[in-house]
This record gives C-alpha cells, sequence and structure tokens, in this order.
C-alpha cells in the first residue's frame, strides 16, 4: 500500500504524504503498514500539540493546520516511525539525519510556544490578536460577568 494520501485523519497535524516528502523510501522502511505510518503521526501531533498548548490553552490560532507545522509533525513522525523498525547498519547514517531533523521541528515547535517564532496564520482584521480572536467570550448580562 503506497502511503500518499494527503487527508489529516483523526485530528493529525500531518499526513501521510507530509511523511512522504520528508522520507521518500518510508513506505519500504515501514513495509508497506501505513497503520504504523498514521500511529506515528498521531504521536507527533501530540507531541506538537504538547509543545504549543501552554501557548494556546483555548484554541489553536488557526482553522487549517499551516504548512511549516504539518512539516515539523511530519519530521516527528518519520523519525519516529522508522526508528521503531529495525534497520540495516548502512541506515545509521539515515537515522541519524532524521534523528536531527527531528530535534530540529521540536526546537522549532518550543520557539513558537515561547513566542520566539510564530506560526504564518496571519493576523485578524479587526485589532484583535488571534489568541484574542479564538478564544470564547466569557458570559455577560444575567449571569453576573460583566
Amino acid at each position: 500500500m503506497e502511503m500518499t494520501r494527503d487527508a489529516l485523519d483523526g485530528g493529525a497535524w500531518a499526513s501521510q504524504q507530509d511523511c512522504t516528502y520528508q522520507l521518500a523510501s518510508i513506505t519500504q522502511y515501514l513495509a508497506h503498514d501505513a497503520t504504523a505510518l498514521n500511529r506515528a503521526i498521531l504521536a507527533a501531533t501530540g507531541i506538537a500539540q504538547s509543545y504549543l498548548r501552554p501557548r494556546w490553552r483555548d484554541a489553536w490560532p488557526f482553522t487549517t493546520v499551516p504548512a511549516e507545522l504539518r512539516d515539523a509533525v511530519a519530521s516527528i513522525a518519520v523519525y519516529g516511525a522508522v526508528r521503531a523498525y529495525g534497520m540495516e547498519l548502512a541506515a545509521k547514517e539515515l537515522m541519524e539525519q532524521l534523528r536531527l531533523e527531528a530535534k530540529r521541528a521540536e526546537a522549532w515547535l518550543r520557539d513558537v510556544a515561547a513566542g520566539t517564532a510564530d506560526l504564518n496564520v496571519g493576523r485578524p482584521t479587526d485589532g484583535t490578536t488571534y489568541d484574542q480572536a479564538h478564544v470564547a467570550k466569557l458570559p455577560g448580562g444575567e449571569f453576573g460577568f460583566n
């Protein structure tokens, strides 16, 4: 089974196709096991969300996952999926490169969470920040939250 699906399934922030862009031969490494790749994508999504949740507690500042975030999640997913399978000694250099890419992606996620890097999601046109624009307003009036 080719792993070329580009849909973001089950709340994932990367697709199978995003992962094949990272490592074209991932299908062979995973012995055509799309389930293993999907599991790695969901795990990588969880890692990304755990880094970013402190910055955006109530809602994500995007409705469509930005390309740079998909790329970071795919990097982490590919490394997680491939390292779980036994590989020949000749692949040691590849594994080191994948590990470095995954660490680079995690460092970028930490920078986004800290506010020293930003997602390319645009700014609201009504003058609010995107943090304010995506957070529900408190109830008012009869409930006494004026």
